[in-house]
């Protein structure tokens, strides 16, 4: 029976090439001294947002923390709750996810405050652009609108706009474009003389008589940028025994006509005058009647 001994089971637990071998003395060797591994400080408290953004950038990534630890809890102070309850699970401090979020809420709140700025601005703009808008949809009218107001402020007539709107009054009587007519050439538009005061007054038996025209717009006789029209002046009475009575009209028309005073003694066409102009003016008719010698003495304001 073989006794047990320490030399026994070291032996058959460390065989001798496993060993090492004894020292010349029969001392044991020296140990080596075991280098151990340097452990990184913990975390402090005051570790900055900065400086974990710092950490991800270059790729050094912080030993994980647990929020249960209080040493390593600078990790997850900027975190959410659920990023909180993951690292309770895990043990583990989601620095890179801590650092995403913390980037997420600092563009919200610098867009926030831009937005805040950009507010008046916006409030003020809004009517110029709705109006910009609308007057870019209906330009063509816009256009012929503009149009007709200058064409009217050219030509000296009335225009009124302010708060109520936009008032236009009457047209004023057309404007020559052309040349200044020469003696003889259609009439200017100029206010005539005052009339004679008759020598003696109209009788009980004077003929009721009154002028009449008529003016058609006639485009072959324009010339010098003059839009002209033919005229027809005539004498009318109430009855044909008051022109029976009428022997002769004499119209005084403006003196830049050609001939302004003509003689009309055809009864049968109502002592009727042609003759074609552009401008208005009044015109005066002196009416000679059977048994008087003074004229009647008659007035018409020619418009068209």
């Amino acid at each position: 029976m073989t006794l047990w001994s320490p030399g026994s089971d070291r032996q058959r637990l460390f065989p001798r090439k496993h060993r090492r071998a004894p020292s010349a003395d029969n001392r044991p060797r020296p140990q080596r001294p075991r280098l151990h591994r340097r452990r990184h400080p913990p975390p402090s408290t005051a570790t900055s947002h900065s400086k974990r953004q710092s950490d991800v950038r270059t790729g050094h990534r912080r030993p994980c923390a647990s929020v249960a630890n209080p040493r390593l809890r600078a990790h997850t102070e900027g975190c959410p709750t659920s990023v909180r309850a993951a690292c309770v699970v895990t043990r583990k401090a989601p620095v890179r996810d801590c650092v995403a979020d913390q980037r997420r809420r600092d563009r919200a709140l610098f867009l926030g405050g831009k937005l805040k700025d950009w507010i008046p601005f916006l409030q003020a703009s809004i009517w110029p652009i709705v109006v910009l808008t609308l007057a870019f949809k209906f330009r063509a009218g816009l256009g012929r609108l503009i149009e007709a107001i200058n064409s009217r402020v050219e030509r000296g007539d009335s225009f009124e706009a302010g708060a109520s709107g936009i008032r236009l009054g009457p047209s004023s009587p057309q404007a020559p474009t052309g040349a200044e007519p020469q003696p003889g050439a259609q009439p200017v538009l100029e206010v005539p003389p005052p009339l004679a005061e008759l020598s003696e007054p109209a009788t009980e038996a004077a003929p009721s008589v009154h002028l009449v025209h008529s003016a058609h717009r006639d485009s072959a006789l324009d010339r010098n940028g003059y839009r002209y029209f033919r005229l027809r002046i005539a004498l009318e009475g109430d009855s044909d025994s008051d022109l029976d009575r009428v022997v002769k009209v004499i119209y005084h028309l403006h003196p830049t006509f050609r001939d302004p005073d003509r003689t009309i003694r055809n009864r049968a066409t109502s002592f009727e005058l042609t003759t074609a102009g552009w401008g208005t003016f009044n015109l005066t008719a002196d009416v000679y009647v059977k048994d008087s010698l003074e004229p009647i003495r008659l007035e018409r304001y020619l418009n068209f």
